[in-house]
């Protein structure tokens, strides 16, 4: 039986940590990136940022925004929530992403200028079924639809996978964006973008790639003793990381 994860995935400080070493140890900044590729939208829209986490996103967007524009975000973790600060213009829900139910109540009957879901969406059980349900029912007319996440040029979980096995829950999430949605993108739609980033990630110690470990999935099933021999005896602690944008 496969481990559930999802306290790894939506924990607080967990997140913040991550965060974190990814802003100390990444060669380009992921955030600015990701910033760069989004579509324009206007000071006034509307914006649904799902698995927002504790607002790196969502802050963007209010900053962008004027009076007139709003911002709804939707996380599976109350913790992180309360995180992001008061904004007049801003509504918060905690709420699981398999529950549809609850997602109507908390967007009644908005339309979204811009959908927004950042290394998110994939925890879903059915990520395809959840995209599918926001953006038919949700999205406006012009609006955009954008979903970030990683590809398979992941250096450091192939590593790990070669070295101590597959694990199956991870890797769904590793697959989702090439396997699954861009694929259906592909098929069913018309206008499209496929925006990438290839990173570099470099730890500065042993004990500082065993830190981002303990706060992420890729290892969860390692002995802490293997892992740290894993680092150790390897030439140097530099991993390539893909990432991909889809808008649509």
């Amino acid at each position: 039986m496969e481990k559930d994860y999802s306290q790894l995935t939506t924990n607080s400080a967990n997140l913040s940590n991550r965060l974190k070493l990814n802003s100390t140890t990444q060669k380009i900044d992921f955030s600015s990136w990701l910033f760069g590729v989004l579509p324009k939208f206007r000071n006034t829209s509307n914006i649904l940022d799902l698995g927002c986490g504790s607002g790196n996103q969502t802050e963007y967007f209010l900053k962008n925004l004027n009076d007139k524009g709003s911002v709804k975000a939707i996380d599976a973790s109350q913790e992180s929530l309360n995180k992001i600060a008061y904004d007049e213009r801003l509504e918060k829900f905690a709420i699981d992403f398999d529950d549809f139910n609850e997602i109507e109540k908390a967007l009644g009957n908005d339309k979204f200028d811009l959908i927004n879901s950042t290394y998110a969406i994939y925890y879903s059980k059915d990520p395809l079924g959840l995209i599918s349900f926001l953006k038919n029912n949700y999205l406006s007319e012009s609006g955009k639809f954008v979903i970030a996440g990683p590809t398979w040029e992941h250096e450091l979980f192939t590593e790990i996978t070669e070295n101590f096995g597959e694990n199956l829950t991870v890797k769904k999430t590793i697959d989702f964006m090439e396997s699954e949605l861009k694929p259906m993108v592909r098929n069913s739609l018309e206008i499209f973008s496929l925006n990438y980033l290839i990173n570099l990630t470099e730890f500065n110690s042993v004990d500082e790639a065993l830190l981002f470990m303990k706060n992420t999935t890729y290892g969860s099933h390692i002995n802490d003793k293997n892992l740290k021999k894993f680092f150790q005896t390897r030439n140097s602690l530099k991993f390539k990381k893909s990432s991909i944008a889809i808008c649509f």
